[in-house]
């Protein structure tokens, strides 16, 4: 996939990082050119001065806006969570429970499976990357994601459309693993679709449909 273009520099002032770019150019086109190229290249491998060409910029203008690399990619995961936190809070509120659940299923799978998802796709595979206290606090932003689903599942059993009822953490870890895992095989091109994984993760974990 193609890089962002790059813009012409700001000329800069003597012994000083040139101006930071104006605000649509500014930390958020930061962010997501950085979420597109840890996907691509891995957080490692992905240098300062990468990372400043994605988004069009001198390296030293990255500074304007963060302390340092892990901060970017702190800011990467805490925008993805926050949009399919807000995505799938909606769906949430959609209708009955399978109804819901279904509507859940599928913006969480839109979030890390669409080709733009580099932002949730970074958050599953670089949280190790972070320094331990940033790592707490993007674990803490993945509870509380959960959280709803663990709700969800629990309105699901009073409603006796779950098949599992043995143990709610259980189940709701059980079909975040299934449907975090689709990262690893999911090919559109060869057929594979969002629609049928819904469909497929509604037969392994729900008794009826509404």
């Amino acid at each position: 996939m193609a890089k962002p273009s790059a813009e012409p520099a700001t000329p800069r002032k003597p012994g000083r990082p040139k101006a930071p770019p104006g605000p649509d150019n500014g930390r958020t086109r930061i962010v997501r050119s950085a979420a597109r190229l840890f996907r691509e290249k891995g957080f490692r491998a992905a240098t300062v001065r990468a990372l400043a060409e994605a988004a069009g910029m001198q390296s030293g203008s990255l500074f304007y806006f963060f302390r340092n690399k892990e901060e970017i990619l702190v800011a990467v995961m805490e925008e993805g969570m926050a949009d399919v936190h807000a995505a799938v809070s909606a769906a949430q509120a959609s209708g009955g429970p399978v109804a819901a659940f279904r509507q859940m299923a599928q913006r969480h799978l839109e979030g890390i499976l669409d080709r733009d998802a580099d932002h949730m796709t970074v958050m599953l595979y670089e949280t190790r990357a972070l320094p331990s206290a940033a790592e707490r606090h993007v674990r803490q932003l993945r509870r509380d994601y959960e959280a709803m689903w663990e709700a969800q599942i629990d309105a699901l059993i009073a409603a006796g459309c779950w098949r599992s009822t043995d143990s709610p953490r259980l189940s709701r870890m059980a079909l975040m693993g299934a449907m975090n895992w689709a990262v690893q095989w999911f090919r559109p091109d060869r057929g594979d679709t969002i629609d049928a994984l819904v469909d497929t993760l509604a037969q392994l974990f729900l008794k009826e449909s509404e």
